[in-house]
């Protein structure tokens, strides 16, 4: 029998394609997932769009590439590593072809969100503006669905292996363009907010 947290993840696949077709879709962006680690409690929520891929992200342990993914900026995957090869193995079953697949991400008070996108080409200076701008929507509705749904949050297996910094991390403040650090930006100068 499924469990209830796989039920509500089901009908959040469903919201998350009809966003994505909202806000994404026009853009190109065919795929997005949402994910906010609570570093402090050491709890994940994430918000798929394709609930086989999430299944399979979970059960291949995959789930613990997100230590390694947590650099604050816009980082397209590494085509050589194994979460890439999994994902492209994986849509390669839906009939899509070298995906253009990347992490935006974003410190808060107490952790990080994530938005990772797949699109068909790299994206250009204002789709990333326009992104930006999704991250910020998609954010606030991903808080709102937490309060209401407790049962999507999971155990962040991996928290102690985040090296924390000696300070906290400066909270982002969304206002800049993602696109002024998208160019293999490892740590963007801003405050700030999957």
């Amino acid at each position: 029998m499924m469990n209830i947290h796989h039920r509500h993840m089901q009908q959040i696949t469903q919201h998350m394609q009809a966003w994505t077709q909202t806000h994404l879709a026009h853009i190109g962006i065919y795929e997005c997932n949402y994910s906010s680690l609570n570093m402090q409690n050491a709890q994940w929520i994430g918000l798929p769009m394709n609930y086989q891929w999430y299944c399979a992200y979970l059960e291949q342990g995959l789930d613990a590439s997100l230590v390694d993914r947590l650099k604050r900026g816009t980082h397209y995957w590494n085509q050589k590593e194994l979460l890439y090869k999994k994902y492209h193995y994986f849509t390669q079953s839906l009939g899509i072809e070298n995906p253009h697949r990347l992490d935006f991400t974003v410190a808060t008070a107490c952790g990080f969100e994530i938005l990772t996108l797949s699109c068909d080409h790299k994206l250009r200076a204002a789709e990333y503006v326009y992104v930006q701008h999704a991250f910020n929507s998609l954010s606030a509705t991903a808080q709102h669905l937490a309060v209401q749904h407790p049962q999507i949050s999971l155990e962040f297996a991996y928290a102690d292996a985040f090296q924390r910094p000696q300070q906290p991390l400066p909270q982002t403040s969304r206002s800049k363009p993602l696109a002024s650090y998208h160019q293999g930006a490892t740590t963007p100068q801003l405050k700030q907010s999957h």
